[in-house]
């Protein structure tokens, strides 16, 4: 079954590499670790293995050269990162694919999985990413 990885990227930064600096560009180069280290994870996976994150606000240059295209961004722009995660989630189901949500908020990971979708922590998605 094609499988979609979705993570809360605002979330997963923050959990994974602690509280954020407050330069934009400190933590758009933190963010830019983290999505290179999840883009050569999904190189190893199969062909139907896809992840996509979605920041918060409104759109900044994330993206590395040689990215996986298997590795998708969205921005939230003026709505919640919840509510874009939550609409993929229904997308993704809608079509067949399994969902995986990575977040440490409690209430979207309830959302989540009452939409079908399981969900985890960013601890676990950086165990699969490091293996």
């Amino acid at each position: 079954m094609a499988k979609t990885v979705l993570v809360d990227g605002s979330n997963a930064v923050h959990a994974l590499f602690g509280p954020l600096p407050a330069s934009h560009a400190e933590q758009d180069g933190i963010a830019r670790h983290f999505l290179s280290a999840l883009s050569e994870w999904v190189k190893r996976q199969p062909p139907a293995v896809a992840a996509e994150v979605v920041f918060d606000g409104s759109f900044r240059q994330l993206r590395s050269p040689g990215a996986d295209e298997r590795l998708r961004l969205f921005f939230s722009d003026h709505a919640s990162a919840d509510a874009v995660i939550l609409e993929r989630i229904r997308a993704h189901r809608f079509n067949g694919r399994s969902v995986t949500v990575v977040t440490w908020d409690r209430a979207l990971a309830q959302a989540a999985v009452a939409e079908e979708a399981r969900a985890i922590g960013p601890d676990q998605l950086w165990k699969w990413i490091k293996k």
